[in-house]
């Protein structure tokens, strides 16, 4: 009679992974994370700010489009941290928001952002609160394919990435990079 152990003849079945390959996958997403943020930083872009101004020069360019189809006048006003459109009533000649128009709804910029406006060579100082009773838009986009003058700055706080949106009182427009060295 032989007696065999228990044990024999059984394999021993792993369930699960091991602290230190958990360990060693982590630390391996973390690097090419951090490799990956870092290259997105070296290209000079900040994708955040291009795409705040290119949704605003597209809302502007929309508000001319519409203000000469519909011969209606369109206003932009600006805060700090955000815009909002405007439209004159011909009844009461005041000026209404157009946020009932889905595109010209009141914008936020994204955290870190800020505008700064000049308006015929003077900085506008810009925070203080629309007056509900009566609003005026810094910027007037005209029926006649004319708008105020403007120079607006959109930069990012702490550092120096920053595009300006410059428009002349003959309708046209147009966005300058200070960081492109091209």
């Amino acid at each position: 009679m032989s007696f065999s152990s228990p044990r024999r003849g059984r394999r021993r079945v792993s369930s699960g992974f091991t602290l230190l390959e958990i360990l060693v996958v982590v630390v391996v997403i973390s690097i090419f994370f951090l490799a990956f943020s870092l290259s997105i930083n070296l290209t000079g872009r900040d994708r955040g700010l291009e795409k705040e101004i290119d949704r605003l020069v597209a809302l502007v360019d929309l508000a001319a489009e519409e203000a000469v189809l519909q011969g209606r006048e369109y206003g932009v006003w600006f805060d700090r941290e955000s815009y909002e459109f405007f439209v004159l009533s011909p009844d009461t000649r005041t000026w209404i928001s157009a946020s009932e128009d889905e595109y010209f709804r009141p914008r936020q910029l994204e955290e870190d952002l800020e505008f700064k406006l000049w308006l015929e060579g003077r900085q506008v100082v810009l925070g203080d609160p629309l007056n509900p009773e009566d609003p005026r838009p810094h910027i007037m986009i005209l029926s006649s394919g004319e708008l105020t003058p403007f120079e607006l700055h959109l930069e990012r706080a702490f550092t120096d990435d920053s595009y300006v949106y410059k428009g002349e009182a003959d309708g046209k427009t147009e966005v300058i990079d200070p960081n492109d060295d091209a």
